[in-house]
């Protein structure tokens, strides 16, 4: 359906001190609307004699574009203060519905252009909504949207935009150095991981259980060999070197053993599985150890992702036609077109100036395009109309076959457990994913990467590494992880969003990626306002009835008063994890991390595409949920290269470090007021060509970034104002000291760049610009 976008010829605003003023008065305020679902609402507004009025109840989809500024009000490089008020009267109540404010440019038609969002989806209660944003260089053409997701009936009124100024306070050529505190954060303490026990060891070869690099599938004889040995421990299984092939839909299970290793002496597990959703599992295993081999998957038979040009669009921007760049013939005749995702041709990299992903199949089965194949390296692509508006012919992209697929060792609730020179060169989904209550474990000499030499795009065609709950106690160190198609490595608990049901019970409702048994009878939950400060409430749940994505929790003792909760398991854990001597290269996002106790040294960060480290905690309405907070972190004597190059979170000065808060969407321009993230200190790193700022800080307390050196010599493609100087906002105690930046560039900034309205004075002394 053709979208009926209509611009207004009057403007409904008055302009003032307080900034410029759409009150709704008269009209819908000269900016692009689509009249199926934007009207002006006299009979019951939220204040004066009109409201706009939302209503995407009758014919709307799942996405729907309804209100926008009119172009101009945001200037490029700007910097606002947002207010308006909301109210929504109804959603749909069998979809993830809410009303959706959103920066972006008039002239994108994909969200990674997005300067941020918000979320609005309470039920029947006015809200007074208040931001900063701060608008990309370009493009010049950014709004402020009011979307809906789904069907949603609201009102809007008194939109506010008010240029803001955020302070600068810029280093000098000379300072005295400046004190440090007496206390700073002191991150993770050192810890042993048990090894297995060695004495009265039995060794055994699995080839003495029928596992041979002749063999078709190994699964059924490595599986043998591994359920004898349990019962025969302690104990060492071994392979030969060579290359062992497995397939079927079963993973090769270690699952209960005690004092055991695995060593695989050099050799290669070569998987092509036909379903399933690991490739290699270890399970309620302690004191174990696992080394020598290699974890991979069968390319020439059946690849993860391909490199291909687009050779033609068609005229409705249903259809696409792609060339696969790597081989003459493609392998198999059914072919899987998860999303196509732009590259830099040069160097096969995502394009830092044009990014554009564009989703299709991601979940296999949901949203499948239909392909043929009209050459054997020539594939036609066609979905709805519009689905390839943003690209051109002769586009280079990656083009993923698998996403969250299988992932390549999946471990859960392991205790004493050692990874050494463990190589995943390539897996359908995620190379580690790590569940359960599990503690005490490490990765040492450890690689995700693809092989050396290899013309593959890509190691993991999902996260690298990814921890949804655990009890703490990891080390990482002198590992290589890179190419991954999502996040290196992500550690966290799982939260949830929650609704008051009554004195007694609560309801999740976003439970989309937690496991079935995530919350049990007798957890400890805790339950915090929907910013994340604490209500003081914890108790054990005494019932716990799951239906899908949502979850009835039932205690015992009275739950506290307010419509909305974050629901914290307290059965989980994860803290004190240390990274040292890691490299990390070639990335989409570097480390996430939501936990407390942490020591991150002498890594190297190198070649990202966002932030190469972001301490977070959030939630989103109907995504991931992740994180119970951010405490004691020491980010010291690491290494940051070009790792943020296409400015990724604009909004927060498109950061290498990235300190923030979401609440509702991931990123979000509403800040929570309480310092969910809290001392940290970020010392002796070198930053190298930073796109925004080196760090930015927000929803903080008690950070200090001191003794670091900001090195800025190269042309970037992207252009940010705030490149080179740190950002501060909606935090507490904040302590720049002692910083040295360098560069040889006009435009680069030093010192701070803090928003005053949000951040008390902060502390800036001893810091130098050469």
């Amino acid at each position: 359906m053709k979208i009926q976008l209509v611009t207004t010829a009057a403007l409904a605003l008055c302009v003032s001190a307080a900034g410029t003023v759409f009150d709704f008065e008269k009209d819908l305020g000269g900016g692009r609307y689509d009249r199926r679902y934007a009207k002006l609402n006299t009979a019951t507004p939220l204040s004066g004699s009109g409201s706009l009025e939302i209503d995407t109840r009758q014919g709307g989809g799942e996405w729907n574009a309804a209100w926008s500024l009119p172009k101009g009000i945001l200037k490029s490089g700007g910097s606002y203060r947002v207010t308006f008020r909301v109210k929504v009267l109804e959603k749909q109540q069998d979809a993830p519905a809410h009303l959706l404010v959103l920066a972006r440019p008039l002239s994108a038609s994909h969200g990674l252009s997005d300067a941020g969002m918000v979320t609005l989806e309470n039920v029947g209660k006015e809200e007074f909504v208040t931001f900063r944003l701060n608008i990309p260089k370009a493009p010049d053409d950014y709004s402020l949207q009011f979307h809906t997701h789904f069907k949603v009936h609201a009102l809007v009124d008194e939109i506010t935009v008010t240029p803001a100024k955020l302070e600068a306070v810029p280093a000098q050529p000379q300072a005295e150095p400046a004190a440090l505190p007496e206390k700073l954060p002191s991150g993770a303490r050192e810890f042993q991981v048990d090894p297995a026990e060695k004495g009265k060891q039995k060794i055994f070869n699995a080839k003495e259980f029928g596992v041979s690099a002749d063999s078709p599938d190994n699964t059924a004889a490595l599986q043998k060999a591994i359920d004898a040995v349990r019962r025969k421990t302690p104990a060492k299984l071994v392979l030969d070197p060579g290359v062992y092939r497995f397939g079927g839909d079963k993973p090769v299970l270690f699952d209960a053993i005690t004092d055991f290793e695995f060593d695989g002496q050099g050799a290669t597990l070569l998987f092509q599985r036909t379903g399933g959703r690991q490739l290699v599992a270890i399970h309620h295993c302690m004191r174990s150890e696992f080394r020598n081999f290699t974890i991979d998957w069968d390319w020439e038979s059946d690849p993860l992702a391909s490199v291909v040009k687009l050779e033609s669009v068609s005229p409705k921007l249903e259809t696409v036609r792609v060339r696969f760049l790597d081989c003459d013939r493609f392998p198999k005749q059914e072919v899987r077109a998860a999303d196509l995702n732009r590259l830099d041709p040069a160097t096969r990299r995502p394009d830092p100036a044009r990014a554009l992903r564009i989703p299709l199949e991601f979940y296999k089965g949901q949203n499948k395009p239909q392909v043929r194949w009209i050459e054997p390296n020539l594939l036609e692509i066609a979905a709805k109309p519009g689905t390839f508006r943003a690209a051109e012919a002769g586009d280079t992209f990656l083009l993923r076959h698998y996403v969250y697929d299988l992932n390549g060792i999946d471990l859960r609730i392991n205790r004493h457990l050692t990874l050494d020179n463990v190589t995943i060169a390539s897996a359908p989904g995620m190379g580690i994913l790590t569940a359960g209550a599990q503690h005490h474990w490490q990765l040492l000499n450890c690689r995700i990467v693809p092989p050396a030499g290899s013309k593959r795009p890509c190691s993991t065609t999902a996260d690298a590494m990814h921890t949804t709950s655990s009890a703490g106690f990891f080390r990482m160190e002198n590992c290589e992880l890179g190419h991954s198609c999502d996040d290196t490595m992500n550690f966290h608990d799982l939260n949830g969003y929650a609704v008051r049901l009554d004195d007694r019970r609560v309801m999740a409702t976003n439970l989309n990626y937690h496991p079935g048994d995530y919350f049990r009878k007798g957890d400890p939950i805790e339950l915090c306002n929907a910013d994340f400060s604490p209500t003081g409430f914890t108790a054990k749940a005494v019932s716990v009835r799951r239906n899908g994505k949502r979850c009835e929790i039932e205690f015992a003792e009275k739950v506290p008063e307010g419509d909305n909760f974050i629901v914290l398991n307290r059965r989980f854990g994860t803290r004190n994890l240390i990274f040292r001597n890691n490299h990390i290269h070639d990335f989409p996002r570097g480390l996430l991390l939501s936990a407390e106790d942490v020591t991150i040294e002498n890594n190297r960060f190198e070649r990202g595409i966002a932030s190469g480290i972001k301490l977070e905690a959030g939630y989103t309405l109907q995504v991931w949920s992740e994180g119970y907070g951010v405490r004691n972190i020491l980010i010291r004597n690491n290494r940051f290269e070009r790792v943020n190059p296409i400015g990724r979170y604009p909004n927060e000065n498109s950061p290498d470090i990235y300190i923030n808060s979401y609440l509702g969407t991931d990123p979000s321009l509403r800040k929570s007021t309480y310092p969910i993230i809290r001392d940290v200190w970020i010392t002796g790193n070198e930053f190298i060509d930073s796109t925004g700022s080196p760090v930015y800080v927000c929803t903080a307390d008690n950070v200090t970034v001191s003794g670091n050196r900001f090195v800025n010599r190269s042309e970037l493609p992207v252009k940010s104002e705030a490149r080179g100087a740190i950002g501060v906002s909606d935090s507490g105690t904040v302590r720049i000291l002692n910083n040295v930046w360098e560069s040889s560039l006009p435009g680069v900034k030093s010192g701070l760049l803090y928003d005053a309205d949000t951040v008390k004075q902060p502390q800036f002394g001893g810091n130098t610009v050469k």
